[in-house]
């Protein structure tokens, strides 16, 4: 992935209201919401059902998750890569990062 596809990402989720997200309150809006000039199931024929605001509201939370754990893994490559320049206390720390953006993803997860 690359830098600005990063940066773009985390964008978009510092724009969007803070997680975590509620399904129930979702399910209200896509069932209710409205799509371009008409209700949801005159438009494209598609309805948003409970699957959708489950997405949606595990979204909120895993993207933000996934992006930390795409830039720790991007920082550890990057020291690796200089290895004979990087010092160990950062390469470790980096290592760490990762280890620490995997278990917050997971636990973002099991929710």
């Amino acid at each position: 992935m690359t830098d600005d596809a990063l940066i773009r990402l985390r964008a978009l989720c510092d724009a969007a209201t803070p997680g975590p997200w509620d399904e129930s309150g979702l399910r209200s809006l896509l069932r209710y919401g409205r799509k371009h000039d008409g209700p949801w199931d005159e438009c494209d024929g598609v309805i948003p059902d409970d699957t959708d605001a489950a997405f949606i509201a595990a979204s909120r939370t895993a993207l933000p998750a996934l992006i930390e754990l795409c830039e720790a893994y991007a920082m550890k490559d990057m020291l690796s890569e200089q290895s004979l320049c990087a010092p160990q206390d950062e390469y470790e720390a980096a290592t760490a990062a990762v280890e620490a953006a995997k278990k917050k993803l997971e636990a973002v997860c099991q929710k």
